[in-house]
């Protein structure tokens, strides 16, 4: 998905000309909230549950507006740490919406059912889009 909204950004650049304003892929004040999961067991059904209860929110929380996951890309370049199994990637429309969704009880209940049963590490990274 991210590829064809490159592509489409490089295509509407050229056909615009090279001085025109490109549009943002997320408008300013968006959240970012990346989790980053170590598994106890890193199998396709424990990283399974865990994509398809996050992508289940959509919809249900309000301002959760794209969620996406997978596996870490493996590299070779001394500075990308992938020492996770999986990486699940959520897009809010606000820091209230964020905030919102720490305490929505699909939230809590999914980490309570799920998360907490499966993963021994979690780490969490939230960013604002300037």
């Amino acid at each position: 998905m991210v590829a064809r909204v490159f592509i489409l950004l490089i295509t509407v650049g050229l056909l615009t000309g090279c001085m025109a304003p490109q549009p943002a892929l997320t408008p300013k004040g968006d959240v970012s909230h990346v989790i980053l999961v170590r598994l106890y067991t890193n199998d396709a059904p424990s990283r399974e549950k865990l994509i398809a209860t996050s992508k289940s929110f959509v919809g249900k929380i309000p301002g959760l507006l794209l969620v996406t996951a997978g596996q870490p890309l493996p590299s070779n370049r001394p500075f990308v740490q992938s020492d996770f199994d999986l990486g699940i990637y959520m897009l809010f429309d606000s820091p209230a919406s964020l905030a919102n969704y720490n305490s929505h009880p699909l939230h809590k209940q999914a980490v309570q059912d799920i998360l907490k049963p499966l993963a021994k590490e979690v780490r969490v990274y939230d960013f604002t889009h300037e």
